[in-house]
């Protein structure tokens, strides 16, 4: 998967990192994702939906 592109975000460094840290707010970033569950301090499990080309 090759995610790119860039944005300029109205809020402080503290507030994106806050955000990026969240599973709930990342599981939305990320494409085709359906839930993002923790599952120790440094670790999640990802569900996610792709499709495969012939």
């Amino acid at each position: 998967m090759k995610i790119s592109g860039s944005n300029t975000l109205a809020a402080s460094p503290e507030q994106v990192w806050a955000a990026i840290m969240d599973p709930a707010v990342l599981a939305r970033c990320i494409p085709g994702c359906e839930s993002l569950t923790p599952t120790g301090p440094h670790s999640h499990s990802m569900r996610v939906t792709a499709g495969v080309a012939a």
